[in-house]
Order: structure tokens, then sequence, then C-alpha cells
């Protein structure tokens, strides 16, 4: 059974046009092992949480189901907007992006060529405009024709937090997992809501 709490780190900018996330009662087993049960939480847009929980808990397995990686067992979910249902799986997937510990970039790559990469698999318009914004949005664009090879790992996942290229103008939900190296000390969260405010009004 999950045991977690949830802490919200800042508001920014408050929208009216419903939650970018909204979980009611959900659960999900493997067999008679409960990976979380009755889990119901809701995020405004612009809002800015953390997922807290002991190993083990099913912070990992709650995200992996709300980003359509697996079925739930009961409960309902929407995702920016949309039903957590299998039929809507691709377009979930293309509204919310979720950033692991080590984001999965192409080292070889600059940040820039990563950037037009995505961008194009997502068939992103305004491809310019949106990864200029994306770059000063995280003080990145003095770093854009620099392999991603050659940044921090800190660099590293800035460059992973920019904007997802969503398909509509309502900015997109983004989970990052042990986004400050598995810590929420009062000196991390600082150093991060800075470039947290400026993505997502960037999105």
């Amino acid at each position: 059974m999950i045991s977690c709490r949830y802490c919200i780190l800042d508001r920014i900018e408050r929208r009216r046009d419903g939650p970018a996330l909204s979980v009611r009662n959900l659960s999900k087993r493997f067999g008679d092992r409960i990976a979380f049960h009755d889990v119901s939480f809701e995020i405004a847009q612009g809002e800015v949480f953390g997922f807290l929980g002991p190993n083990g808990a099913g912070k990992t397995t709650t995200v992996r189901t709300l980003g359509t990686l697996i079925a739930p067992s009961s409960g309902a979910a929407t995702v920016a907007g949309i039903p957590l249902r299998p039929e809507n799986g691709v377009e979930i997937r293309r509204r919310i992006a979720i950033m692991p510990e080590s984001p999965g970039l192409y080292l070889r790559l600059s940040v820039l060529e990563n950037l037009e990469c995505f961008a194009d698999l997502y068939e992103v318009a305004d491809r310019p405009d949106r990864i200029d914004r994306a770059l000063r949005a995280v003080d990145l664009t003095d770093r854009a024709n620099d392999a991603c090879a050659t940044l921090s790992k800190g660099l590293r996942q800035r460059v992973a937090l920019l904007p997802p290229p969503a398909p509509s103008s309502q900015p997109a939900p983004k989970c990052c997992r042990s986004a400050s190296r598995g810590t929420l000390s009062r000196r991390s969260t600082s150093s991060w809501s800075p470039l947290i405010r400026r993505w997502v009004r960037a999105a």
C-alpha cells in the first residue's frame, strides 16, 4: 500500500481551465501484490509539488501508470484533461513528459540538435521560436551548440527539463523523478525553483 505525503513547493500562475492531473481512487495490483492502493490527489495547472514516500511505496509504479506505460487495476484519472484509458494512451503521451534521474539524451549530439530531434518527432510547429524560448528558460542558450556529453549531470537534467512540445497551447504535465538527486532539502529546492518557474512560463 502506498504511503506518501504531498508537498506543494510552489504555485505558479494558477489557471481556471481544470487540473493538470486528477487522480481518484487509483490502484494497481500485480497478482496478489499491491503496488499502490486507493491513491487520490489533484494538481492544478502551473503547480509544482513533491510526491514523497519510502522505497517500495509505489511512487514509480504510480508514475508509470499515469504515463500510460502500465494499466491501473481500478480507479480513474485524467492527465492533461484526457481520461486515463488504453485508447487515449497515444494522445496522453503526446502531452506529457517524464524526466528520469538520468535523462535519455543523445550524448554525441549538441543540446540544440537534441531539441531539434525531439521537436521533429513531436511535429512541433514554430520550432525555432519554441526551442529558443526553452533554452532561455533554463539558462542554456550559451551551451546550445555543446555536445550533451560535455555537460554535467545537472545541466543534462536542465536539458531534459525543457518544456515538452505538447500539440496544444495547454502547458503539459511533466514528472521529474529524483530531479534534485533524491533530496528535497531547502537548499536544493531553492536552487531549482527559479528554473522551474521560468520553465512553466515558457511552456
